[in-house]
């Protein structure tokens, strides 16, 4: 399951007072971008002359900017993670058909040379197997950071509301669509 599928999920929407015109809360690109266009969509931008309140719990424009940016950033470290999952999971796929090949040959080994040959086999799976153990603990190495990057985005950007005006603004700013 991806990740970012479940910090989408997980996102949630709250309730706004009036001081604070149409502040929302935000998730990765999809989900923050893509509100302020729905929204736009249904009749939902905001003719209120209501003062902005940039509060502790309300990205200013910058900081929506760069929650923005780093949103993108996961979309495309999630599927760089998933790909390397992908890799993963082949990898072990092979070592498991590797494996069963070597006992088909053990069983097959009767005589000094065919010996040998299956042990040259375990050697050589032995060094796969300790490559690809290499493999998965930089692999789980990669989603530590990545989840403490995510954990990261949570905090700081997920669960602060926005304007969607400054929004708007910051996906002109960077020429990015809501749906990108």
């Amino acid at each position: 399951m991806r990740i970012l599928s479940l910090i989408v999920a997980l996102a949630a929407w709250a309730v706004f007072s009036a001081n604070h015109a149409e502040a929302r809360k935000g998730g990765f690109f999809s989900s923050i971008a893509g509100s302020a266009a729905r929204s736009a969509a249904k009749g939902g931008t905001s003719t209120s002359t209501a003062p902005k309140n940039y509060d502790a719990e309300t990205l200013r424009p910058d900081a929506l900017e760069a929650c923005v940016r780093q949103s993108r950033d996961l979309d495309e470290r999630s599927e760089s993670v998933d790909k390397e999952r992908a890799a993963v999971d082949a990898e072990e796929t092979r070592l498991d058909g590797r494996k069963a090949a070597i006992e088909k040959e053990r069983a097959a080994a009767k005589t000094n040379a065919a010996i040998r040959r299956f042990n040259a086999s375990i050697d050589a799976y032995n060094g796969e197997l300790t490559a690809y153990r290499e493999k998965v603990t930089a692999f789980n190495t990669s989603v530590q950071t990545h989840n403490g990057v995510i954990a990261e985005y949570r905090t700081r950007c997920a669960s602060k509301r926005y304007y969607e005006s400054d929004m708007s603004a910051v996906l002109l700013k960077i020429g990015a669509k809501p749906e990108d």
